[in-house]
């Protein structure tokens, strides 16, 4: 019950992996690809006006950032160079190898989805061992219990009739096959 927003996340999360996975490469320009300038200029001018935004202003955060770091001010400006720089590279890689970086994504999220899968199931299993085993427990502290009752001089078909009171017929019929695991003990139960 405490996970139940974790669950709606983890949920949500999958959803927008799977739609961007399947619809991602649908949004990539189709054609054929332009020329390609042979100078060191050209080639920027080209990949900066066919980026949309992300090139230019990567390279005006690295521009500021160097700036900033011979202003004397290297707490701001290293951090934005390198946070620029990783932006443009990832920027630059994506629209280069757009479909190599579609398909680890692709392998990368179906591998999370295998393990989120994998992980839920050992933890729904092991609650289950766990509540086999609590229960097993309970059942010898009410055995133990019935003992202590029935040597203070309590009938022992009054402490029975209590607890039938209390259990519908298939926790009584589960006890009966807990109890049948449990090592018998002398008094009976």
């Amino acid at each position: 019950m405490k996970y139940k927003a974790i669950d709606y996340v983890v949920g949500i999360a999958i959803a927008v992996m799977l739609v961007t996975m399947f619809v991602g490469c649908y949004s990539l320009p189709t054609g054929s690809p332009a020329s390609i300038p042979t100078t060191g200029v050209g080639r920027l001018a080209g990949a900066v006006t066919s980026s949309g935004f992300m090139v230019p202003l990567s390279i005006l955060g690295v521009a500021l950032g160097v700036t900033a770091m011979f202003m004397g001010v290297g707490k701001i400006g290293l951090p934005a160079v390198l946070g620029s720089l990783a932006a443009l590279i990832l920027t630059l890689v994506t629209q280069r190898y757009a479909n190599l970086v579609a398909g680890l994504g692709a392998i990368v999220a179906a591998g999370g989805l295998v393990l989120g899968i994998v992980w839920k199931y050992r933890s729904v299993a092991g609650q289950a061992l766990n509540v086999g085993q609590a229960l097993k427990e309970v059942v010898k502290g009410v055995q133990n219990v019935k003992a202590f009752v029935t040597s203070k001089g309590v009938d022992k078909k009054d402490v029975n009739v209590m607890l039938s009171c209390e259990q519908s017929p298939e926790t009584e019929k589960l006890v009966q096959e807990v109890k049948a695991e449990l090592p018998s003990q002398s008094s009976g139960s």
